[in-house]
């Protein structure tokens, strides 16, 4: 909110938009980077990968770091080939991708996402993705396939 004098008040509004869902109890919250309970669902919508967090997930530093590593992979990978599945930040220093088909993807802590990204995109696109596949893009300097 801004104010003007003598007479003009701006208000922006923001709406909030899920980015990750998360268990809870038999169905799925979707949530946005602040862990903000945007709607519930029976089943988890594929637009928005699972987010794996230890305690609360309002406030919880975890979901941030879950949802800016998604941000950072939003476009990067070719939907026909791989899309994030799961987000498994329980631990900030060592986030962890699964990506549907089974590859996973080691990507260390939250920051450098959108340069760990274009690096898992040029390893995806020489190494394409499959059950057994691991990217590691915890490093910038040292990407490593396995």
């Amino acid at each position: 909110m801004d104010r003007s004098w003598p007479a003009a008040l701006t208000v922006r509004v923001h709406e909030r938009e899920p980015r990750l869902a998360v268990r809870a109890g038999d169905g799925f919250r979707l949530v946005d980077h602040d862990g903000v309970r945007i709607a519930d669902a029976d089943s988890r919508p594929d637009a928005y990968p699972l987010a794996r967090v230890r305690g609360e997930v309002e406030g919880n530093p975890a979901v941030a770091a879950a949802a800016s590593v998604a941000d950072a992979l939003d476009g990067a990978l070719p939907a026909s080939t791989a899309r994030v599945a799961a987000i498994d930040a329980r631990d900030a220093d060592s986030i962890t991708v699964e990506l549907e088909g089974g590859a996973t993807v080691e990507w260390g802590d939250a920051e450098d996402g959108g340069r760990k990204a274009r690096i898992l995109e040029v390893l995806a696109g020489e190494h394409p993705p499959d059950s057994e596949r691991v990217y590691d893009v915890s490093s910038v300097d040292m990407a490593v396939v396995g």
